[in-house]
């Protein structure tokens, strides 16, 4: 939209009940523009949800979490160094809603619904409250889940959401307690800020000021939500994280499509952290599943998915609203702004195109692989190198074949989960691995 610009969006909401996250995104100027201001949330309701008698009106709270740095004014302050660029932008003040440091709310003793958006553009929070007690965790991302869970404590990593019921009647009028982030450890530094990722905070003061009836009780079941099953999956794609710019090798191009996605088909995707970094991932245009969940925020529907340094996740999905170009990308928005972005095309069956450009001449058996992969390609008219590429370009192992092979044994014992490159010649595939 160009400055004084007018543009006019209509779209129906299909979307399940739940709380949405929106912001700009504009390439390269994303982590800018949202930090400023560029960035919010909205509610989705239903009659599903309205039925469970969750509460509601004044006991219904959205809090959109940001952490900022601001100068002697008040001003926001945006000036990322390289070091903000690896560590993400980390602010020293915190802002529910926009409101000033120190913010508070007064509540009765009764239930209390809170809608969580992390809208930081780096900073992840573990959600507690400042006394121990236990919390009800019942949507994330994509809704409510099939039932709620007791916890602690939960993350949440910039454009996560969670939705939470905290009930207030064991505390006595007077009382006050805070809704805060536990401290965490990380590799991650504090770039030039002053407050460092994993940092313990304080993040709302609530203070029980006056009696209420007591709220209804939690359903035990909450909604009902179709499982995939990976064994269903037509296609497992790789995606390897490294650095704080790379998927599968390459900086984002604008340009460029690096998948090609079939409407309709259901999908498994691997993504590896090769990095030291957590990299909360996200994926344009639907909510997927995750396959073994590690905590209760991360069963039910998500679009953002934490990978922790040096770990490997896998996500179940299925395109079947819309075809187009979409987006898969790291949402600390600083490392999206360096590159850590890639475009996937959906498209209508019959339509994907092959990858690499059609050089795609080398199949790959089992793959994913675990211990071993046979490679097949076309018969050698003159002595080749195979060579095995890992993620950042590096050179794996190098492997002379004959004139006249056609297939080759490749051991993976040895290598690590992630995406490697393999090229003979003029041919190149990709090959993933899991463990």
């Amino acid at each position: 939209i160009a400055p004084g610009g007018t543009f006019n969006v209509s779209y129906p909401i299909i979307q399940r009940a739940g709380t949405y996250f929106y912001h700009s995104h504009a390439d390269m100027n994303t982590a800018k523009q949202s930090y400023f201001g560029m960035t919010g949330m909205f509610i989705i309701e239903d009659d599903e949800e309205k039925a469970l008698g969750l509460p509601s009106g004044e006991f219904e709270i959205p809090l959109l979490i940001q952490d900022k740095r601001v100068d002697a004014l008040g001003q926001l302050i945006y000036a990322p160094t390289n070091a903000d660029m690896i560590a993400g932008w980390l602010g020293d003040t915190i802002l529910i809603n926009g409101t000033p440091p120190t913010a508070f709310l007064n509540v009765a003793q009764t239930s209390y619904r809170f809608r969580i958006v992390n809208g930081s553009n780096a900073r992840i929070y573990e959600i507690a409250l400042s006394d121990g007690k236990q919390f009800t965790i019942i949507g994330n991302d994509g809704g409510l889940l099939e039932s709620p869970a007791s916890v602690t404590s939960a993350m949440l990593a910039p454009a996560e959401r969670l939705d939470i019921i905290i009930d207030f009647s064991g505390y006595s009028v007077g009382q006050g307690v805070f809704l805060k982030s536990l401290p965490f450890v990380t590799s991650d530094g504090p770039g030039s800020g002053s407050l460092r990722q994993g940092a313990e905070i304080n993040l709302l003061q609530l203070n029980i000021d006056r009696t209420a009836p007591k709220g209804n009780p939690i359903p035990p079941v909450l909604s009902a939500i179709t499982r995939f099953n990976a064994t269903d999956a037509k296609t497992t794609r790789g995606f390897t994280l490294s650095g704080h710019q790379y998927i599968n090798f390459q900086s984002f191009d604008i340009n460029r499509i690096d998948n090609h996605v079939p409407f309709g088909d259901l999908e498994q995707w691997v993504i590896t952290n090769q990095s030291e970094s957590i990299h909360p991932i996200h994926v344009h245009g639907l909510q997927f599943q995750i396959v073994n969940p590690t905590q209760p925020s991360e069963g039910g529907w998500k679009d953002v998915v934490r990978v922790e340094s040096f770990a490997t996740v896998q996500v179940l999905l299925r395109f079947t609203e819309y075809t187009g170009i979409y987006l898969i990308h790291c949402h600390i928005l600083e490392h999206e702004d360096m590159g850590m972005m890639s475009n996937f095309q959906v498209e209508q069956a019959g339509a994907v195109k092959q990858e690499y450009n059609g050089q795609n001449n080398i199949e790959i058996f089992p793959n994913p692989a675990s211990d071993h992969a046979i490679l097949k390609f076309p018969v050698l008219q003159k002595e080749e190198i195979l060579l095995i590429i890992g993620v950042g370009g590096q050179i794996i192992s190098k492997t002379i074949l004959g004139a006249g092979s056609t297939d080759h044994k490749l051991l993976t014992d040895k290598m690590a989960s992630g995406s490697y490159r393999i090229v003979l010649g003029s041919y190149q595939a990709e090959l993933l691995i899991i463990r």
